[in-house]
């Protein structure tokens, strides 16, 4: 496990996870998913 505050490298696909309303609607936020490799 890396220590608190240590940088990371994440590689994975970058995608737009888009409201669907449900519980309550929310605005689009970016994301890495899945992430594949992580290296410190």
């Amino acid at each position: 496990m890396p220590s608190q505050g240590a940088k990371l490298s994440v590689s994975g696909r970058w995608v737009t996870d888009m409201d669907r309303g449900m519980p309550k609607p929310h605005a689009p936020w970016n994301e890495i998913h899945p992430a594949f490799a992580i290296h410190s």
